[in-house]
């Protein structure tokens, strides 16, 4: 797993063509709504951010060579978090068995390396939950969802016996 995503250094975007900056000093971030994230199988245009958190932001993006739009989970340019995130690509492979469909989870596409980012790629959903929950009457969910919810996270702590393998 290191060796396919080694320690991330100012140096190692400098020097591999990645066509991308480090950001300045003391930054986390560098990317920006425009901007083209490119890899050797596929680009991807950045449209716009759709929220962002501890961990970096995520953005709706068009991948150029499908021509979808896919969300892509950008990690902050942070030692802790590009460690975090390697792990975490460690679990969603051993989660890629099951169906995303029939366990109510969201379907990973990959990763990539966009100098100095980790990059997560998923299918683009059309709502997210606090979206649902902020559309609902009085901002409350009908208890038929919430038992939904509640199967997938009992689902989730289920399947969490996979991250202490890692």
């Amino acid at each position: 797993m290191d060796g396919e995503f080694p320690a991330l250094r100012r140096a190692d975007c400098m020097s591999s063509g990645c066509g991308s900056t480090p950001p300045p000093s003391g930054k986390d971030f560098s990317v920006s709504r425009g901007d083209l994230m490119s890899t050797a199988s596929s680009s991807y245009w950045v449209e716009g951010f759709l929220g962002e958190g501890a961990y970096g932001k995520v953005a709706r993006c068009l991948k150029t060579a499908t021509n979808e739009r896919v969300a892509v989970k950008i990690i902050k340019n942070h030692p802790v978090l590009i460690r975090t995130a390697i792990k975490e690509i460690a679990i969603l492979r051993q989660l890629q068995v099951l169906d995303p469909d029939r366990c109510g989870i969201v379907r990973w596409m990959g990763a990539f390396v966009h100098c100095p980012h980790i990059c997560l790629e998923f299918e683009l959903l059309a709502k997210s939950l606090l979206d649902v929950t902020e559309q609902a009457e009085r901002h409350t969910l009908p208890l038929m969802q919430i038992k939904i919810i509640l199967e997938q996270v009992e689902l989730d702590f289920n399947l969490n016996n996979i991250q202490h393998d890692v």
